[in-house]
């Protein structure tokens, strides 16, 4: 009788499933005009120092719930407070999933942040290795905030084991590529205050 192999476990299968899947319905409500609700995909890549040293692929998905005047986009006073999900390939051979709270906005500033609380579940990623699951602490500086251009974000994270609290903590650091921004309302177009500030400020240049 032949044996079939799975490259995963079932119930890891079924959460890999269940976080590509949530933001289909997240994006589902607010495909009309200008939201309050900001829904931003990105793909990163992603350094892991630990009880092993390791290379990953990441996908991170995030819905944000908008402070401010959704019909138009200013950087410099948007702000929200949301959800997500993320999904990390991690040498080739193991997968990391977390999901949690977000929450930042740009002061008035083309650089930005956003933090980050939750929960992280990572297979094992070699001999010699156990999986982890650990409570998700981070921090992400946000770059280039201005609409229609993809924001640069540098995510910093720590995750702190909570299933076996003697196991060594992980810290990632990772450089990646977000299309449309965190906090950019969905339909939005760039406030006319905003346009004339840089229409003002290039007259006096010329």
């Amino acid at each position: 009788m032949s044996e079939h192999r799975h490259f995963l476990p079932r119930i890891e299968r079924e959460l890999l499933l269940l976080f590509f899947v949530l933001p289909l319905f997240a994006e589902s409500p607010v495909r009309a005009e200008p939201s309050v609700l900001a829904l931003s995909p990105s793909l990163s890549v992603e350094l892991t120092l630990g009880p092993k040293i390791t290379m990953g692929i990441s996908f991170d998905f995030r819905f944000s719930v908008l402070t401010e005047d959704p019909r138009c986009y200013n950087y410099d006073k948007q702000r929200g407070l949301g959800g997500f999900a993320q999904v990390t390939w991690i040498n080739f051979s193991g997968w990391r999933v977390a999901g949690g709270l977000h929450g930042g906005g740009f002061p008035p500033t083309v650089a930005g942040v956003d933090a980050e609380f939750g929960l992280s579940y990572r297979t094992r990623v070699g001999p010699g290795t156990t999986s982890l699951l650990g409570l998700q602490l981070g921090v992400t500086p946000l770059f280039n905030p201005v609409l229609l251009l993809p924001q640069l974000e540098l995510p910093f994270r720590v995750i702190l084991p909570i299933q076996v609290p003697s196991q060594p903590a992980e810290f990632l650091f990772g450089s990646g590529v977000r299309y449309p921004g965190t906090f950019q309302p969905r339909g939005a177009s760039l406030c006319s205050d905003l346009i004339a500030g840089i229409t003002a400020r290039h007259s006096v240049r010329a």
